[in-house]
């Protein structure tokens, strides 16, 4: 089978993106013609208190086969969000990104080879923006608590193996307030694999240190249901 007729799901959840979540979807989908992938892009808006839901919306309608775009009555969170466009996503291989492009998306086709070639599970980890956030000490105390408590390193730009995804565990896991994606995606042992990134972004980012380490507590606060 030619590998390019796999369909790549492209999953955004957009937040009072009203600003930048145009010249997002120009970039994803400028990129994606120019690497000969097969995908859809799924926009999932959380409940913004801009006017993004009305612009992606708008954009869908230009293009159904390619842009399908949803809204979240109320506001959820980004892994609520993901694990919602991924209930929808139709591809054999499902990527997240956030709707700034923090993360370089050009390392993309690099998550999705890593799919292809066997691996269940894909991170791109920007280790530049590790250290924009941080002092260099700081982080290294963050790092060394993360190892201390065997937080797995995780990162919103993944690619996944759709083959490794039960929809209905997903679901009901959901509504948990800990609710973690990433260990949901983790819960059976999956073969992942790591890709690290120098990229600098010119946004600035929307996960502070203690963002972080409310994620890690969500991680480790978190049991899913089986």
């Amino acid at each position: 089978m030619n590998e390019n007729s796999l369909l790549v799901s492209i999953v955004v959840p957009v937040f009072n993106a009203e600003r930048h979540i145009e010249k997002t979807i120009s970039k994803l989908n400028e990129y994606c013609n120019k690497k000969n992938i097969n995908f859809e892009l799924i926009l999932i808006d959380d409940c913004s208190k801009d006017n993004s839901f009305s612009i992606i919306k708008k954009i869908a309608n230009q293009f159904p086969n390619d842009i399908r775009s949803y809204h979240l009555n109320k506001n959820m969170g980004q892994q609520y969000a993901t694990a919602y466009g991924i209930l929808h996503a139709s591809g054999e291989i499902i990527v997240t990104i956030d709707d700034d492009l923090e993360y370089d998306y050009s390392l993309t086709l690099d998550l999705i080879q890593g799919i292809k070639e066997g691996k269940d599970l894909v991170y791109a980890l920007n280790q530049s923006l590790d250290r924009q956030r941080t002092t260099r000490f700081l982080h290294a105390t963050y790092m060394y608590v993360w190892r201390l408590l065997d937080i797995k390193r995780t990162s919103s730009f993944r690619a996944i193996n759709t083959s490794i995804i039960d929809k209905h565990f997903l679901k009901k896991n959901m509504d948990n307030p800990y609710f973690s994606i990433d260990k949901i995606l983790m819960y059976k042992k999956v073969d992942t694999l790591y890709l690290t990134s120098s990229h600098v972004s010119k946004q600035n980012s929307r996960y502070t240190l203690l963002g972080r380490i409310y994620i890690a507590y969500k991680f480790l606060r978190f049991s899913p249901k089986k």
